[in-house]
């Protein structure tokens, strides 16, 4: 029977949907994953996690005429979702390979029907509750892999300006120092120092959706989506410097890192957990990590040909001065005055009047910043 069903992908493709209804999509699903395990096999490698992604095209189905009689003979179908995802889970867990998948397509499923061994990526949006997901899917045994869109999305743009590329639906920028300030072990915190992508602020409450004692997360994953992009160069430069800044707070955590507290508590942008002590702390270890990357790490990503994003200047005229930085030491500054060349902010004129500024080292130039931008 045909299937009138109309609807569109987040890509806004139609019909790129399996129907999860049909035996003939498992008969697929399971040539595709043994032809996928014979591949590792050829070159020595086990696959031991397979990523099955779950998150449901909306609108899909509606007009099925397999999932109506699906539903009709099977009342215990709640969610076409989550019936796909239990069977193919236990698919997957027959061939002797964990099953990954996003954490709100995990939510469709009833965990006494997964397999024992499970993991989850945890995608939803701090700034909009999403560490009660979370902590509900870690609290189950699952292997909890931080997936935090506002801090772990690599397709976002790292400032909110009209030249830099990037979505932006969870965060209007993602920069190094963001990446860096995350505190992975303590989710709903971030309401202390983050704001919505609407710069608003907000207020998590744990006290109800705590951490179960001694559960911990997994690990954490850095994504890059590509849909967007289009070359290699564009991918490296959404990725470096700021992958840096994730394999630090994945592999080091920090003194200044806030504990999590395992009574709960409500955190917004008053509740002062997060200290000035704390704050002077993380800035010290940000310079330290800075001067690090702007130092050490450029010179192996020139050394290995990486198309790096150059930093951008920050900048700003007081009493006709120019005061300017970098966030990464190591670059060079530069100024443009009126109808002149580009110069080293230190061979500019008293009271020359300068149009743009940006940095550079003997490799790469940086987006250029129009003072009173």
């Amino acid at each position: 029977m045909y299937d009138a069903t109309v609807y569109s992908s987040i890509q806004h493709y139609n019909d790129n949907t399996l129907n999860v209804c049909l035996p003939s999509t498992y008969t697929f699903i399971e040539k595709v994953i043994d032809e996928l395990i014979a591949i590792h096999q050829e070159v020595g490698v086990e696959l031991t996690t397979y990523h099955i992604g779950a998150d449901e095209t909306a609108g899909a189905w509606v007009n099925s005429p397999a999932c109506n009689a699906l539903k009709s003979s099977n009342p215990k179908v709640t969610s076409f979702n989550g019936y796909f995802i239990e069977k193919v889970a236990h698919m997957i867990d027959s061939k002797g390979i964990k099953v990954a998948a996003w954490n709100d397509g995990l939510g469709d499923t009833q965990a006494s029907n997964m397999p024992k061994s499970v993991q989850s990526n945890g995608w939803s949006m701090i700034t909009e509750g999403g560490h009660k997901d979370v902590h509900a899917q870690a609290n189950l045994g699952w292997d909890m892999v931080l997936s935090t869109p506002e801090v772990t999305y690599f397709d976002f743009p790292y400032q909110s300006h009209p030249e830099e590329r990037g979505n932006h639906w969870a965060s209007r920028a993602i920069d190094g120092f963001k990446v860096f300030s995350f505190m992975p072990e303590n989710l709903p915190a971030h309401a202390e120092i983050w704001q919505t992508k609407e710069q608003h602020n907000y207020s998590a409450d744990d006290s109800q959706h705590r951490l179960t004692k001694n559960v911990r997360f997994k690990g954490l994953q850095g994504h890059l989506w590509s849909e967007m992009l289009r070359s290699d160069r564009q991918a490296e430069y959404m990725l470096y410097p700021r992958l840096l800044a994730l394999a630090e707070r994945a592999w080091h955590r920090a003194d200044w890192q806030l504990n999590y507290n395992e009574k709960g508590r409500v955190y917004n942008q008053h509740s002062n957990v997060f200290t000035e002590k704390h704050i002077q702390n993380r800035e010290q270890d940000w310079q330290r990590f800075a001067a690090l990357v702007g130092f050490k790490e450029i010179a192996k990503l020139d050394a290995s040909g990486v198309f790096y994003r150059v930093p951008t200047i920050a900048a700003k005229v007081n009493d006709d001065k120019l005061d300017a930085f970098t966030p990464y030491p190591g670059f060079i500054i530069e100024v443009q005055s009126k109808n002149s060349e580009w110069q080293a902010i230190e061979n500019m004129q008293h009271n020359e009047k300068i149009n743009a500024v940006r940095a550079r080292n003997h490799h790469r130039i940086g987006r250029s910043l129009t003072i009173g931008e």
